[in-house]
């Protein structure tokens, strides 16, 4: 029983509705989950993507800062020294102000920030720590500035309590309290205190550059991992749906539409097609068959010939010529050999056709061996003793080389076969016909020179 299904299964052929089903519902699985996936790997790529901006613009902000606090100092105690009225501490109140209540802009607060960053780059924390340095320069003077203002000036404002202010040396002590204004000026009016605020500004601008190039080319990366995940999911997305379709259309025309013609057939009293739609659907028309008539299973039918010669594994005279239609238009030189085995005919009377089977295989091996070039299968059996064989991108002096050494192989091998070359400098100049016809016409010329031989030497 399981041999006449077995047997009924590979006559009918087709594929089942299980074995289409299966398939389709697994793919449609498969694309849905990676429609899923793109999905979630384009949100978390979105998000990835917005971190770095909000990231990026939160370190820009926070370099910047470092600017504006070392400014605001900068401002704030210039004034107080170089005030007219040197009793007045409101510039110094804003000074103080600034300390305690925005320690955030604090260049050392900042640096330290940096540091801690993995995200931002070398380039970038090493201008943070320059400006830093200048900054830091900046406030120590300041704060020697300011000492001695007060030291010359002293105030009582509860609002400087617990303010820490660097000791005096003993020359400073021992100045007069004009002397420690025009000292306090002197520091904070010189060319190198002032060169230190361009110092903090040009690095926290050059580090501010570098969070801008560095986040320039991460949301650079992030946009094309997010570019190249949505033309997948528009891809996937794509082939779902023509998934869909071409399911729909083969349930139509693989089971509805053969169905339909069934019901048309049986009203009609004729024989339903057995070659049409799903297994189940040509076992169906199997059976209505087997019930109008007894007969011979249908007609097989006939399928292209294999491209491929079973005797010696060349390709076929339909390779052959489709090898050649492809091998282009224009742009580089061709060989074109003819093969013919000579005393083919004469072996198989004389020895049996197995011996001539022999000499075939033996004919294409050598032909392959001189003119086969690696990774292309460009030598072919074109009839029962003729071959051919197509040499891209060579010259002739090589084909000279390669026929040199095709000759002595038939001799080592102790075979003979008549040969015909049609060479073009540019394929482009000439067409197959006239090719195939030239190397014929030298094959032909070969083979009547290697009769002429046999004759003369009486073998």
């Amino acid at each position: 029983m399981n041999r006449l299904a077995t047997g009924r299964r590979r006559r009918l052929g087709g594929m089942s509705a299980k074995g289409v089903a299966l398939p389709l519902a697994f793919v449609i699985v498969i694309l849905q989950v990676a429609i899923i996936v793109l999905v979630v790997a384009a949100n978390t790529g979105n998000a990835k993507l917005s971190r770095i901006i909000n990231a990026y613009s939160a370190y820009e902000s926070e370099a910047s800062a470092l600017v504006s606090g070392a400014s605001v100092l900068n401002g704030t105690s210039t004034t107080y020294v170089n005030q007219q009225n040197k009793e007045n501490v409101g510039p110094l109140m804003g000074y103080v102000s600034e300390i305690r209540n925005h320690p955030e802009r604090r260049a050392a607060t900042i640096a330290e920030h940096f540091d801690g960053y993995a995200d931002v780059g070398t380039e970038a924390k090493r201008h943070i720590r320059q400006a830093e340095e200048a900054a830091q320069g900046m406030y120590e003077i300041q704060m020697h500035a300011i000492a001695l203002m007060l030291s010359a000036h002293p105030s009582s404002d509860p609002a400087l309590t617990g303010f820490a202010l660097p000791p005096l040396t003993e020359q400073e002590e021992a100045m007069t309290a004009d002397e420690k204004v025009e000292q306090a000026e002197a520091l904070l009016n010189a060319t190198a205190y002032t060169e230190r605020m361009g110092t903090v500004s040009n690095n926290v601008t050059n580090c501010v550059e570098a969070l801008r190039d560095e986040a320039g080319k991460k949301i650079e990366r992030s946009t094309k991992n997010i570019r190249a995940m949505r033309i997948a999911l528009l891809g996937t997305t794509v082939a779902f749906s023509v998934l869909l379709i071409s399911s729909f259309l083969v349930i139509f025309f693989k089971l509805i539409s053969p169905l339909d013609r069934f019901v048309r057939g049986i009203a009609a009293d004729r024989a339903l097609d057995e070659k049409t739609g799903l297994y189940e659907v040509r076992r169906l028309a199997d059976s209505y068959n087997a019930l109008l008539r007894r007969r011979e299973s249908l007609e097989t039918v006939l399928r292209f010939a294999a491209e491929t010669d079973q005797l010696t594994n060349l390709p076929n005279r339909y390779r052959f010529e489709q090898y050649f239609y492809e091998s282009g238009k224009s742009g580089y030189s061709l060989a074109f050999l003819v093969f013919d085995v000579n005393r083919l005919k004469e072996i198989n009377d004389k020895k049996g056709h197995l011996a001539g089977d022999e000499l075939i295989r033996n004919a294409a091996e050598c032909i392959g061996e001189c003119f086969g070039v690696p990774g292309e299968s460009n030598c072919f059996r074109i009839g029962g003793d003729e071959f051919a064989a197509i040499v891209k991108r060579v010259t002739r002096a090589e084909m000279e080389r390669r026929l040199a050494w095709f000759n002595e192989r038939q001799k080592e091998m102790n075979i003979s076969v008549a040969v015909g070359l049609a060479f073009a400098e540019e394929i482009g100049d000439t067409n197959f016909r006239d090719m195939f016809l030239t190397a014929d016409r030298s094959m032909y010329s070969d083979k009547m020179r290697a009769h002429s031989e046999k004759r003369v030497s009486g073998d």
